[in-house]
């Protein structure tokens, strides 16, 4: 059965009576679905029946066999909640004083959770605009050379022999004709001058961690893997290490081991050309190993 909204303001106000009838009416409404813990959008007890009035779902029955004890239970104060339980009860057998406190701590809990989700979010946002905002008020200054200094005069350094330095001198290979001599110039600049290399074709690779050895190869062309060589800063002799062939070497941070690439393979040796071993392979050409600072 549908009541009209006529009937329930003919019902609720009496002739006469000035009042925002359909705000009331409304409000009224809202308040009542609240106490039965009912949803507009999807009704248990009232429904709304657009343009024509509203409806009660919920079958109704005496309890007791008495309409009075009906209309003595639910005629209760607003603001008693041991009343307010009892009239829920009797329209909700289902409903209990257990089943709310579960219901609003369901609440509580979705609520304080929607509560930290905005409140991160508000945080990342703030973050981020600030680090944002940051590098557009102080931007990183992109860097620059500020001055050079010509260190030597010679015009045939061949870049693929590479710079090696021992703190006061620089070493570098310098294509003469068909072959490749090694030279040596102060790094406060001068005249380069050639080295009495042990090999007519020597690249100079790097110095030991201790500046007593240098680490040598012995080319004929230049893409060939080499011999590799240690070769005493003072002069000297230099001495073969062990079977070690190959390109790229470096020195271990603490002179103990020395790496370097032959084919598509890396390898480890000591310095006195024992415990050589293959450390990795590599489906590409590896180029240049470097040591991390620990080793």
């Amino acid at each position: 059965e549908i009541v009209t909204r006529e009937e329930l303001q003919q019902s609720l106000w009496p002739e006469g009576t000035h009042v925002n009838f359909d705000g009331s009416l409304n409000a009224a409404l809202k308040k009542l679905r609240a106490a039965i813990q009912d949803d507009a959008e999807n009704p248990h007890f009232i429904e709304t029946v657009p343009r024509q009035g509203y409806r009660f779902l919920a079958p109704v029955h005496s309890v007791n066999g008495s309409r009075n004890s009906i209309s003595q239970s639910t005629n209760v104060s607003p603001g008693s909640s041991e009343d307010s339980f009892e009239v829920r009860m009797r329209l909700n057998p289902e409903f209990s004083p257990e089943r709310a406190a579960k219901l609003y701590r369901e609440r509580k809990m979705a609520e304080r959770a929607a509560r930290w989700i905005d409140f991160t979010l508000l945080s990342c946002a703030i973050v981020f605009g600030s680090w944002l905002l940051f590098f557009i008020v102080y931007p990183v200054p992109r860097p620059s050379v500020q001055r050079m200094t010509r260190i030597t005069n010679a015009g045939g350094i061949d870049e693929w022999g590479g710079i090696v330095s021992d703190g006061t001198r620089i070493f570098f290979l310098e294509h003469d004709g068909g072959h490749w001599n090694l030279m040596q110039t102060s790094v406060e600049g001068g005249n380069a001058e050639k080295m009495p290399a042990p090999f007519e074709n020597t690249r100079l690779f790097a110095l030991s961690p201790d500046h007593s050895q240098f680490l040598i190869g012995q080319f004929t062309r230049r893409d060939d893997e080499m011999p590799l060589w240690l070769w005493p800063v003072q002069g000297g002799e230099p001495r073969r290490m062990g079977e070690a062939v190959g390109r790229d070497p470096a020195w271990s941070p603490d002179g103990s081991q020395i790496i370097y690439v032959r084919g598509r393979s890396l390898y480890t040796i000591h310095p006195d050309g024992t415990q050589l071993r293959e450390l990795a392979y590599s489906p590409g050409l590896p180029h240049f190993p470097a040591w991390s600072p620990d080793g």
